[in-house]
C-alpha cells in the first residue's frame, strides 16, 4: 500500500496553487495594466514560495542549497557569456525592467528560473518511472535528458512575451519566432542539461536523505501538474482576451501582439498540458506509484519510510 504520509502544509500548498492559478487567470483576462506588467513576476514569485519549500522538505537543506546556487551559478556563467559573445543563446540584453544584475544578468533571473527548473526536474520523474531522491545507473541521463526537454517547453511559452512584449530582455537582430532567434531555444538546452546533469552527478554521490514516503502521494504530482500549467493557463486566456495591436522589437519588426499570445497558448496546449496529462494518466490510471512503493532505495531503506517530520 501507498504510505498515507502527506507532506506538512499540504493545504497551504494547495492554497498557493489555486494563488497561482488565480494569478494566470487574472494576467490573461488582460484587463488591468498592473496585471498586464507583473502578472509574471506574481507567478514566480508564488511558484518560488511553493518549490522552496517542496525542494527543502524533499531533499533536506543541504541538497536544496547545492541545487538551487547551482542553478545561479551555472544559469549567470551561460548569460553573461552569451550577452558578451552570442554564444549560446544569441545577441540580447537584459533592460533594466527586472532590477540589479550581477555583471550583465538580473539578480533575480536565475533565481527565478529555479521554480522552474526544479518543477519540471520533479514532473521528470513520473515521466521515467523513477521516484528517488538519489539517481543512479541510466537515470543519471535520462533524468536530465528528460527535465531538459520539459523546461524548454517552458521557455518555448514564455520567451516572446517576456523579450518582444514586455521588453525584459531584448534581441539584437530578432528571431523567427516572433522576434526570438532559434539559438535562445538550443543554447537552453544546453544550459538546463549542464544544471541537470551536474545535480544528478552530485546526488548519486553526495546525496543522504531518503526518499520521503510524501513523494507516493497522487496529490503531491498533481500539486506539481496544476503550477507548471499555471503558465500555458495564462497565454491561452490573453490569446483570446487581448486586443490585436502591433508592437515594436528591437531591431525594428513589427509584431502583432495577440498572435504572439495565441501561439504561446498554442505551444503551451501542445506540449506543456501534453506532459501534464501524461503525468496524471501514469499516477492516477496506470499506478506508477504503487509499482514503484516495493523497490529499496540505495541505502535499502524502504521509499515509504523517510526521515524527519513531514
Amino acid at each position: 500500500m501507498v504510505s498515507n504520509d502527506k507532506i506538512k502544509g499540504y493545504w497551504l500548498l494547495w492554497l498557493l496553487v489555486a494563488l497561482a492559478a488565480g494569478v494566470a487567470i487574472v494576467q490573461g483576462l488582460s484587463f488591468s495594466e498592473f496585471f498586464n506588467l507583473n502578472g509574471p513576476a506574481m507567478l514566480v514569485i508564488v511558484s518560488i514560495l511553493f518549490t522552496f519549500y517542496h525542494a527543502y522538505k524533499r531533499y533536506g537543506l543541504r541538497d536544496f542549497s547545492v541545487f538551487l546556487v547551482m542553478v545561479f551559478i551555472i544559469g549567470n556563467i551561460y548569460e553573461n557569456t552569451s550577452i558578451c559573445t552570442g554564444f549560446p543563446f544569441g545577441n540580447y540584453h537584459y533592460t533594466d525592467s527586472l532590477g540589479p544584475k550581477f555583471l550583465y544578468t538580473p539578480l533575480i533571473i536565475n533565481i527565478a528560473y529555479f521554480q522552474m527548473i526544479y518543477i519540471c526536474w520533479t514532473l521528470s520523474g513520473v515521466v521515467i518511472d523513477y521516484f528517488k531522491n538519489r539517481v543512479s545507473g541510466i537515470y543519471i541521463l535520462l533524468q536530465p535528458l528528460t527535465a531538459m526537454f520539459l523546461m524548454v517547453m517552458w521557455d518555448l511559452v514564455i520567451d516572446p512575451y517576456m523579450s518582444t512584449m514586455s521588453h525584459h530582455w531584448e534581441w539584437l537582430e530578432g528571431g523567427a519566432y516572433f522576434g526570438v532567434p532559434l539559438s535562445n531555444y538550443l543554447g537552453w538546452f544546453l544550459c538546463v542539461f549542464t544544471m541537470y546533469l551536474i545535480f544528478a552527478l552530485y546526488i548519486s554521490k553526495k546525496s543522504t536523505v531518503t526518499t520521503p514516503g510524501f513523494v507516493f502521494q497522487k496529490g503531491y504530482w498533481a500539486q506539481f501538474v496544476c503550477l507548471y500549467l499555471t503558465w500555458p493557463l495564462s497565454f491561452l486566456i490573453k490569446g483570446l482576451c487581448i486586443p490585436a495591436e502591433t508592437i515594436t522589437a528591437f531591431n525594428g519588426q513589427l509584431w502583432n501582439v495577440k498572435d504572439i499570445s495565441q501561439t504561446a497558448g498554442l505551444a503551451g496546449l501542445c506540449t506543456m498540458l501534453f506532459v501534464g496529462f501524461v503525468v496524471i494518466l501514469k499516477v492516477y490510471v496506470q499506478n506508477s506509484l504503487n509499482a514503484k512503493m516495493s523497490i529499496s532505495d540505495s541505502s535499502g531503506h524502504k521509499f515509504g519510510k523517510h526521515s524527519g517530520s513531514m
